[in-house]
């Protein structure tokens, strides 16, 4: 449920828009729930989504933006305006991008192949 916040500040007269918050918080929420019932433990999952902030450009460490609107260790600018790729625009930024996305579905990926090792694995005992 805490994935809703992440629609706050989005033109929902932009149907393009919604449709591709609605596609990359549930990949998100999908890879994070996966890897809280594979390792038993939520903190998992925070750890993740605490990498995902620092490496996509939420903090003061790295920042990835079409624009830099704070100083950060790290800066890089998009030369983009293909949404695709940066993400929506002047509310959640990259978390709707296709690389973040990208990145949650290699999660899901990992851990359902790991799950499928773990019980071929288990039957050869």
């Amino acid at each position: 449920m805490f994935q809703v916040y992440n629609f706050d500040g989005i033109d929902t007269s932009d149907i393009e828009k919604v449709i591709m918050m609605i596609i990359s918080v549930e990949i998100a929420g999908i890879a994070l729930a996966l890897v809280t019932e594979q390792t038993g433990s939520i903190w998992s999952s925070v750890m993740i989504h605490c990498l995902y902030n620092i490496l996509s450009g939420e903090s003061q460490i790295f920042h990835i933006d079409v624009a830099q609107n704070f100083p950060a260790i790290w800066m890089y600018t998009v030369n983009s305006k293909n949404m695709l790729l940066t993400g929506i625009n002047g509310s959640v930024g990259f978390t709707a991008s296709i690389p973040t996305m990208a990145g949650f579905t290699g999660i899901i990926l990992m851990v359902i192949y790991d799950e499928k090792k773990k019980k071929t694995y288990g039957k050869k005992l």
